[in-house]
């Protein structure tokens, strides 16, 4: 629970109520952490702040490489999965991989994507398979479109 709460409280202070992003995003998002639906209660390995500020360093990243701005809705997402796929990455416990369509935008989207994300995958010895960027790309497609 220990790990929970500093991860809670982490996204909480320097993501969802940090009045710079709140300004820049223009929208707000009230999120409600209840045990049952937080994932990232599952980090057990990794130093949540360590690896929530790395993750956050690269959706910056990925918005400036797409000339994009996420939502806050969608970067608190992005925060909870990717964390939780690193730890499943580190710990080799990845769940089953889904096929990926290869398309030529797609395709486009991975480059950036690895572009965005290379020094986490750095920092964790980690590859981020396709299928699990197949998922981010789909993941921001319902947001907006790419």
């Amino acid at each position: 629970l220990d790990v929970v709460q500093r991860v809670y409280n982490y996204i909480i202070e320097h993501i969802a109520y940090e009045g710079e992003n709140m300004s820049r995003y223009g929208d707000v998002v009230t999120i409600t952490v209840n045990h049952r639906l937080n994932i990232i209660g599952y980090l057990t390995i990794l130093n949540p702040e360590k690896l929530l500020n790395a993750v956050e360093s690269s959706i910056y990243k990925l918005q400036q490489h797409l000339q994009l701005t996420f939502s806050n809705r969608l970067i608190i997402g992005l925060n909870m999965h990717i964390s939780c796929l690193i730890e499943r990455l580190v710990t080799n416990t990845e769940k089953e991989k889904e096929k990926v369509e290869q398309t030529t935008k797609f395709m486009a989207f991975v480059q950036v994507f690895q572009e965005s994300f290379d020094e986490l995958q750095q920092l964790y010895k980690v590859v981020i398979p396709d299928h699990e960027i197949g998922y981010v790309y789909r993941y921001i497609q319902e947001e907006l479109t790419i």
